[in-house]
């Protein structure tokens, strides 16, 4: 008589030894030489009946088989390996296992139904950015909204540097760091001449930070604030100069890694080709930020306006209200002036201008301001007629109002 006995699972097996992002691996023992039969299924799914099991049917998702021989390579003893594939990355599933011996001609079959539940597969592929993000909002003069959405939870490291500064590593974008060499300053210094260069202001890192996201099905909205330096704006103020106060380039850009929540974290980068050898190479993402969306700063309250009652023989009384944060640039003279010949307080030397100046308004404020001669220009004289001519520039100077001009005669000199 034959054997009659079905095979069985010896515990602790089946066990689960690995897991890859499709994939996981497992070891089964049996207490007698035969065929095991299994099927994957997704966690938390009805457990399947015997003849599922064998017939690899319901929902599987993967099935298989495998022989149990201490013959076989795999095996040691009656205990051997076997491979799932076809899984999808970071999922959990249920494995179930039925068995068969080699009896011929009718092989006996398992009475149980063995399990590993729970499988985890692996997140080895890192999160990607949604359609249409990252993207910006909600400008302001020196500020705006950086909108995010992955398909993950995780984290985004950012940087923002200006358009010219060229682009960062990976690794500069995690820490915060601009690479040496920024092309800001092409053209402009090289070696030592570069140390007082104002180009090397304009290869830093004007802002950065990471911000997390928590949930995938809502964009992560994250303030991005001080881009324009305030220092070349403020301080430019004064009566008597010549020269142009520097422009802020108005475009920035900002690079992007996104990394998710697993340990090692998996971080997103964007391929390119690698000239001439067509190699993938990784990048950040980035995005180009213009500053310059909106409109130049406008005089309010009919001004500028030069009070009569404070008209001298040698100064007046010069008052202007801007409709936003502005650099209010001046000239006194005897023709009227173009707004570029304004900002750098240029101009022909015959049209005798005898003062000028600069003066920052926060907006919606009047500005007073005396106006007085300048030593290397000229004084102003009693009994003189001028022409004040007044522009306004944004921080960025790419932005330059209209240029208003008043007409002014000095008193006629006090009498001794």
């Amino acid at each position: 008589m034959g054997d009659t006995l079905p095979p069985s699972f010896v515990p602790p097996r089946p066990l689960l030894t690995s897991t890859d992002e499709e994939s996981f691996a497992g070891e089964v023992e049996l207490n007698e030489a035969g065929t095991v039969y299994f099927i994957v299924l997704p966690a938390g799914s009805v457990a399947p009946t015997w003849e599922e099991v064998y017939q690899g049917g319901g929902e599987a998702v993967a099935r298989g088989s495998f022989l149990v021989n201490a013959s076989l390579a795999g095996c040691t003893g009656l205990s051997c390996v076997f491979v799932a594939e076809g899984l999808a990355s970071s999922q959990q599933y249920d494995a179930y296992f039925v068995a068969q011996d080699t009896e011929a001609p009718r092989p006996n079959n398992s009475t149980e139904i063995a399990s590993i539940l729970g499988i985890l597969t692996q997140d080895v592929s890192p999160p990607s950015f949604l359609e249409g993000f990252p993207n910006a909002s909600d400008f302001g003069d020196t500020m705006f909204d950086l909108n995010v959405m992955l398909n993950e939870e995780g984290q985004v490291f950012y940087i923002v540097v200006r358009a010219c500064a060229g682009e960062p590593t990976i690794a500069d974008v995690v820490n915060g760091t601009m690479p040496t060499g920024c092309s800001c300053c092409a053209g402009v210094c090289t070696g030592d001449d570069c140390v007082d260069q104002a180009c090397l202001i304009d290869c830093e890192v004007v802002t950065g930070g990471n911000l997390t996201v928590v949930n995938r099905s809502l964009p992560v909205v994250q303030p991005v604030t001080g881009l324009l330096s305030s220092q070349e704006f403020e301080n430019a103020t004064g009566s008597c100069f010549n020269g142009s106060v520097i422009n802020l380039d108005s475009k920035y850009r900002v690079y992007l890694v996104a990394e998710d929540d697993e340990s090692p974290p998996n971080r997103q980068v964007k391929p390119f080709k690698v000239a001439p050898f067509d190699v993938e190479a990784a990048r950040p993402a980035n995005l180009t930020i213009d500053m310059n969306d909106g409109e130049a700063p406008r005089f309010l309250d009919y001004t500028p306006y030069i009070d009569p009652n404070h008209i001298r023989e040698d100064s007046f009384m010069l008052e202007v209200k801007a409709d936003s944060e502005a650099l209010i640039v001046y000239s006194v003279s005897s023709v009227s002036h173009n707004a570029q010949s304004l900002l750098d307080g240029s101009g022909d030397l015959t049209d005798s201008q005898v003062a000028n100046g600069r003066n920052y308004t926060e907006g919606n404020v009047p500005v007073r301001i005396v106006v007085e001669g300048c030593p290397q220009l000229g004084d102003v004289l009693p009994n003189t007629a001028y022409v004040v001519s007044v522009v306004l520039r944004d921080r960025t100077g790419n932005k330059i109002s209209e240029v208003e001009t008043r007409g002014i005669t000095t008193l006629r000199p006090s009498s001794r």
